[in-house]
């Protein structure tokens, strides 16, 4: 899959969320900026287990995002485990290798996440204020420099306060590599899971 200079990550939300508000696994469609389909995300269901760790530990459950093209190949694969604070996320090419990994850190001012190789180099570091009004827009940085930028869109005000329904925007202004486009992509998700999944 390759990402063009600017996505678009659509939240779906299955039927019994939009009536019940209940929390069910998280879909996303991948568009370019004219709203082409390029691929889609999904969490692994898991059967019974997973639906309860969902209710029960919510952001903190353990879980898989299997990200695939729009032939259904798959590109790359989010994950993480059991956690109460600053979760730990793996992400992994179709082989199983480790690519990169997305830490969160503690910040008073920030919300952060570090982006590392599989060295544990710092390449990329996600931040944006813990207070904001409006869109809240993730500045991806490297060496102090801004590369990209990760924005949440207001989906509407009924559909929000029933569900945790989010657009996201990727914006890809310093990163040429396809293989950085697509640890970004994944990052979306994470912060996603993160942040906005407690109504942060």
């Amino acid at each position: 899959m390759q990402c063009p200079a600017q996505l678009h990550i659509q939240q779906q939300i299955e039927p019994i969320e939009e009536l019940t508000g209940f929390e069910t696994r998280n879909q996303y469609k991948i568009k370019d900026d004219e709203g082409n389909a390029l691929g889609h995300a999904a969490e692994q269901s898991g059967g019974f287990v997973a639906t309860l760790a969902r209710l029960v530990y919510a952001q903190g459950r353990p879980l898989e995002i299997a990200v695939t093209d729009h032939n259904g190949h798959l590109q790359l694969s989010l994950s993480k485990g059991f956690h109460l604070l600053f979760p730990h996320y793996t992400i992994k090419d179709p082989d199983e290798n480790l690519v990169a990994t997305a830490k969160t850190r503690f910040n008073l001012l920030k919300k952060k996440i570090d982006v590392l190789g599989p060295q544990e180099q710092l390449y990329f570091t996600a931040e944006a204020p813990v207070l904001y009004i409006g869109k809240l827009g993730f500045k991806i940085l490297s060496q102090g420099e801004q590369k990209a930028a990760i924005t949440k869109q207001w989906s509407g005000v009924g559909k929000e306060l029933i569900t945790d329904a989010d657009n996201f925007y990727i914006r890809y202004d310093a990163v040429e590599q396809n293989g950085w486009r697509k640890v970004l992509l994944a990052l979306a998700f994470a912060l996603d899971i993160s942040f906005f999944e407690s109504g942060d």
